[in-house]
């Protein structure tokens, strides 16, 4: 069904021994999207995990054997229509893991990553973990906040750890910092518009590449509420907000 989300399904009912690998494959039919992917297995031995799209590596993980799952891991990748997408586990000790399942979520039909986005960075791990339309932000999946950064609706709150990255409250933006160098602190959060970096926030300071104190800021890809008032909006230009605090 186009523009729905599909679940695909691989399984390995035995047990894995070094060297020997357990594979699936899926070909879509219609030009398509890979969303996320996810594994479990029986804890019985290490492994690891590839994903290659017609032959070019796409994801490569360790699945060790104390965990039993892995955690959600993001693509957003799209691909063509009849391309061969190859999923590979293979044991890296003896006994390796047993009953190994790999499920692949994915879109068929769409774009990729929509135009406005929330990507959560940390060293090599990338994962959008919120889209935003017309002011509001949604996340792509709750079980991608976990331990990660949660956004509320309006923009207006940010949190990691616990900790508040920014608060939109009193009429002012209030954060730790405000900077227009890049940001390369990790963890971070960047806010991408298409393919454009715009802006990125880490538990140091937000980063865009200006600052303007205006009466009441214009519409843009990324609002920040606070009680039903946009105070904030960040677009390809800057933060334009009604007050900033650090």
């Amino acid at each position: 069904m186009t523009g729905g989300i599909n679940t695909t399904t691989f399984w390995y009912p035995g047990e894995l021994v070094a060297g020997k690998r357990f594979i699936g494959t899926l070909t879509p039919g219609v030009d398509s999207v890979l969303l996320w992917i996810r594994s479990s297995w029986d804890p019985d031995g290490d492994a690891t995990l590839s994903v290659t799209v017609d032959g070019v590596q796409v994801l490569w993980i360790d699945l060790p054997a104390e965990t039993g799952s892995s955690e959600l891991q993001s693509l957003d990748l799209v691909i063509a229509a009849g391309s061969t997408v190859r999923v590979e586990v293979q044991a890296a000790t003896s006994p390796g893991p047993s009953d190994a399942s790999v499920n692949i979520s994915w879109r068929s039909g769409g774009i990729a990553s929509p135009t406005s986005r929330v990507e959560w960075v940390n060293g090599p791990e990338r994962t959008t973990l919120y889209t935003v339309s017309a002011g509001v932000w949604t996340p792509v999946d709750s079980i991608l906040l976990t331990g990660r950064a949660t956004i509320r609706s309006d923009g207006g709150l940010v949190t990691v750890n616990s900790v508040n990255w920014l608060v939109a409250s009193g009429g002012v933006i209030q954060t730790s910092g405000f900077t227009d160098s890049t940001c390369t602190d990790n963890p971070r959060l960047e806010f991408w518009q298409g393919d454009a970096l715009i802006g990125a926030l880490s538990a140091g300071a937000f980063c865009a590449r200006s600052f303007r104190e205006v009466g009441s800021p214009p519409g843009a890809a990324f609002e920040f509420g606070d009680g039903g008032t946009v105070i904030g909006a960040l677009d390809s230009a800057g933060l334009s907000v009604t007050g900033i605090q650090a």
